[in-house]
């Protein structure tokens, strides 16, 4: 089990276990004002619970991986935002084809394309994924998915960036902001996070390094965190 300060997880049947990238997408995304979120690749569910919190939104999940909707079942029936939770045991394009809402928001963190940075058994479990999703299908998608002010956010390898904004501004998505994230002070940034949508604006760039140079957790991913932190896990740390 994994505990935040509101919510205890299972995801003891997951294909990718809870890990920083979903903590932190969970945190971040522009969700406030939001009256519908639709998550892509929910996994044990933890992300759509975050945004819960963080909103008043109805909130779709979808998960094709038999035992992640599992987990996600179960914590979606134990979270005390569960009347405000759903989540569909369908792939982005069966989705797609049996749905007619659409999103003021959605939110992915794809594990299928962090494939350099997965333990290899982790790997194996989600390489389908490649196969049934791409990058420009879940951008696709999403377009089709979303309402004429909604905005699709996902956390991608850095590497990635330039080809999800390309992919996007051909189904007219333009990147509003992006979140970059380094592992450590000194490091080189492995993740984005973008938001786009279908509006042209000044791109907005900023950036999070997530351990500082002695490998303790920074200011600023705590800062990020604060509302689902347990006080334990901050207090005696040494600060950034």
């Amino acid at each position: 089990m994994f505990s935040l300060k509101q919510s205890v997880f299972r995801h003891s049947n997951s294909a990718m276990k809870i890990g920083t990238d979903a903590l932190i997408i969970g945190a971040y995304a522009k969700v406030e004002s939001a009256k519908s979120i639709l998550d892509v690749g929910t996994g044990c569910g933890i992300i759509a619970i975050m945004l819960a919190q963080r909103s008043s939104a109805i909130i779709d999940a979808i998960e094709p991986d038999a035992a992640s909707f599992s987990d996600a079942s179960y914590n979606f029936s134990t979270s005390k935002w569960k009347d405000r939770l759903h989540v569909f045991p369908h792939s982005l394009q069966e989705f797609l084809a049996i749905t007619d809402v659409k999103y003021d928001r959605i939110v992915s963190n794809p594990p299928f394309f962090h494939g350099d940075f997965m333990a290899e058994k982790q790997e194996k479990i989600c390489a389908k994924h490649v196969i049934d999703l791409s990058l420009k299908e879940l951008i696709a998608s999403s377009s089709s998915l979303l309402n004429e002010n909604g905005k699709l956010e996902m956390i991608i390898p850095f590497q990635k960036t330039e080809e999800a904004i390309k992919i996007a501004k051909n189904h007219l998505l333009y990147p509003e902001n992006h979140f970059i994230l380094y592992p450590k002070e000194k490091k080189n940034p492995h993740r984005s996070i973008i938001r786009f949508s279908f509006n042209k604006k000044v791109l907005r760039t900023e950036t999070l390094y997530i351990r500082n140079l002695h490998g303790k957790y920074s200011n600023a991913y705590y800062n990020l965190l604060k509302d689902f932190i347990p006080e334990k896990h901050i207090q005696g740390r040494k600060t950034a």
